[in-house]
């Protein structure tokens, strides 16, 4: 799939526009590794708050057993289900959720990969209907469900009844949706059946901070460098890696889950001259830029020799938020210290650039 189709899954998946989460069963607890804003808008909590954590935090007191249950058998037999369930924002409002789970399944083999959570929230008249499976806590009151709708799509029919069926309709129609999204965003990111990583406490981070942490838009700008670059996170003590484009993916054989939140360090091996790391990690440290030809390793073992050049992208304010590596590959004997791959490079990084504080304007 190419960046620009990668671009497109990428908005398309930030713009749906109503309440759903993705989970990966392949990790320990199924956390939560995507989080829409209308998610974010309809609980009250923070995408910090919520990414690498089971939904269970929105259970509570008048949460009825019975509903969690279903949900877990579900999960249990990688099946859809649909219920109606009491949850709580952030804040301790309960609201009434017609919670709808669905698998998404990956590869030619159809492995489950992730599950998509649609929360679709009701109006507080359909509490006493015949249909509610849950019960609210003794002295709760759902009366401002309606104030926790904000971001949800409301349907306002006349009949209780036919109001319920669209309502139902709707959180299947949303799930399928999300999930055809997600599988073509999975897709685009060369994320092999779903990201089937589980390898600690780092896993749930690799989905949640490259989708998460970085702003939709700046993600979409940044699928358009069509060379092999990374960034890192300036403002952790680690560097971790929050963006690696598809080149850079091609030219050492690693997935994106398997790079994101990782620091670049997993590219050297045992013949990587320590002094050429020296130097790299001299130039962070003085917040300047750098070029370098050092000797990675691919996933498979291969060595190859990278021209790296790491370079520091600041804000307007002129704190660095993160540097951008960009890596080309040259050969063993070659004197790649060239004018030509001098302007590749500061290309590159001023496309980066740019790409961050286009962003900063949208935002500020």
């Amino acid at each position: 799939m190419s960046d620009e189709k990668a671009s497109r899954s990428l908005s398309v998946l930030k713009d749906l526009n109503f309440s759903f989460v993705v989970t990966d069963p392949k990790q320990q607890d199924n956390p939560i590794v995507y989080v829409s804003d209308a998610f974010l808008e309809l609980t009250g909590y923070t995408r910090k708050e919520v990414l690498g954590r089971n939904c269970r935090f929105l259970q509570g007191p008048g949460t009825d057993r019975g509903a969690v249950v279903k949900i877990r058998d579900a999960i249990r037999n990688e099946a859809s289900c649909q219920v109606q369930i009491l949850n709580y924002t952030k804040d301790g409002t309960p609201f009434w959720n017609l919670f709808q789970i669905s698998p998404v399944r990956m590869g030619p083999k159809n492995v489950l990969a992730h599950y998509i959570g649609v929360q679709t929230c009701l109006p507080a008249r359909f509490e006493t209907s015949e249909r509610t499976t849950t019960t609210l806590a003794s002295g709760e009151s759902p009366t401002s469900v309606d104030k926790s709708c904000a971001g949800s799509v409301h349907v306002a029919p006349n009949d209780d009844d036919i109001a319920f069926k669209e309502y139902e309709s709707l959180a299947k129609l949303s799930a399928e949706l999300a999930l055809e999204k997600w599988g073509s965003f999975c897709e685009s990111l060369q994320i092999p059946e779903a990201a089937q990583r589980s390898a600690g406490p780092q896993a749930a981070g690799s989905l949640v901070d490259s989708v998460s942490q970085l702003p939709g838009a700046l993600l979409t700008s940044l699928a358009r460098i069509h060379q092999s670059i990374v960034l890192v996170d300036a403002t952790n003590s680690d560097y971790p890696i929050v963006y690696a484009s598809k080149p850079f993916l091609s030219m050492t054989g690693y997935s994106w889950p398997e790079v994101v939140g990782r620091n670049c360090r997993f590219l050297q091996g045992p013949e990587t001259n320590a002094d050429d790391v020296q130097q790299i990690r001299d130039a962070i440290q003085g917040s300047r830029s750098c070029s370098v030809q050092i000797l990675n390793y691919r996933k498979d073992g291969t060595k190859f020799w990278n021209l790296l050049h790491v370079s520091p992208v600041r804000s307007f304010d002129g704190k660095i938020h993160f540097y951008c590596g960009v890596l080309m590959e040259v050969p063993a004997n070659a004197h790649p210290f060239t004018q030509t791959n001098a302007s590749q490079h500061l290309g590159a990084v001023g496309a980066v650039r740019i790409a961050v504080r286009s962003q900063q304007c949208k935002s500020s």
